[in-house]
């Protein structure tokens, strides 16, 4: 009970410690339709997605389906904008539904709409470490996790980062997964793979990805900002501030928060509701500022209706 009360009450000291470099951007429920589509000609804009479990697959009244991100995708593209489409995780596994196939319908799916790249979240790994890596090894998507490594060789077991060149604008892609609740390798003994600490991983890759001279760094983090996360995406963001825009999952919840750093760079931090209910979508204007929107399902079908 005593470490439950300690955790809440450090995530209550960070963010209180912060607020005053902090400037909160609330979700723009209702107002996709202030996007004007003949503006967003050569324009980035991101697409993202997380914590789906299997809804991508099983559409429920609630949820969107997969169809109708494709058709978002398609609608941006063909007003002229430069569209990454990204995922932070818990979606090749994480609901009953997987059991029938493991996983690999899922893939098939991620490869059909056309992910620019995703990672995983702590429900990936329900199934064991070996059984993950023998389904996304049918991926045409990158799998980028910053973090994960054999364990016997502590090489990596995924990609650590990628470099996506749109149009003349060039993004360095990573993925970070939360070590907290991966109770799937604990439950199958299975030793092969480890998480190291995201928070290094982060601070190691962005400050190469800089180096590298890319445009925006993008990280896809399934971390998390709740009493279940001992290191928050706060904490990753606070620290490695070259990272400009942060798609996050695991607390299930929806978020869009702007951290302004000492030196006045900005790093964007947003997440999605849960089972697929909502797509994100960041547009990135001449000046490189991200501004953050959420679309929901009422929305998607209009928008759905008024453009196609």
């Amino acid at each position: 009970m005593r470490k439950y009360i300690k955790k809440i009450f450090s995530f209550i000291c960070i963010v209180s410690i912060l607020c005053s470099n902090l400037s909160y951007v609330k979700a723009n429920t209702g107002t996709l339709f202030q996007i004007d589509l003949n503006e967003l000609n050569g324009k980035l804009v991101i697409i993202y997605t997380n914590d789906t479990h299997g809804f991508l697959l099983n559409d429920s009244e609630r949820s969107l389906n997969a169809a109708s991100l494709v058709a978002i995708k398609k609608i941006f593209e063909s007003a002229g904008a430069k569209v990454l489409l990204l995922d932070a995780g818990d979606t090749i596994f994480g609901t009953p539904m997987f059991k029938k196939n493991i996983g690999s319908d899922m893939v098939d799916l991620i490869n059909e709409i056309g992910y620019d790249a995703i990672t995983t979240g702590n429900h990936d790994y329900d199934y064991g470490g070996e059984k993950l890596l023998s389904v996304t090894s049918k991926l045409t998507v990158p799998l980028v996790v910053s973090n994960l490594i054999y364990t016997t060789t502590q090489k990596t077991a995924a990609k650590r980062y990628i470099i996506i060149k749109k149009g003349d604008i060039e993004i360095g892609i990573f993925g970070l997964t939360t070590p907290n609740e991966i109770t799937g390798l604990t439950k199958y003994n299975d030793t092969s793979l480890s998480l190291t600490d995201p928070l290094i991983a982060a601070k190691e890759v962005s400050k190469k990805l800089k180096k590298e001279g890319v445009d925006y760094i993008i990280a896809l983090g399934h971390i998390g900002m709740d009493h279940r996360s001992e290191l928050s995406s706060l904490d990753i963001i606070t620290e490695a501030p070259d990272i400009d825009l942060f798609i996050d999952g695991h607390s299930h919840s929806s978020l869009k928060l702007r951290l302004i750093h000492d030196n006045e760079n900005q790093t964007l931090l947003v997440r999605n509701l849960h089972y697929f209910t909502e797509i994100g979508v960041v547009v990135v204007d001449e000046d490189g500022f991200m501004h953050p929107y959420t679309i929901d399902k009422t929305e998607v079908e209009e928008i759905i209706e008024k453009y196609q």
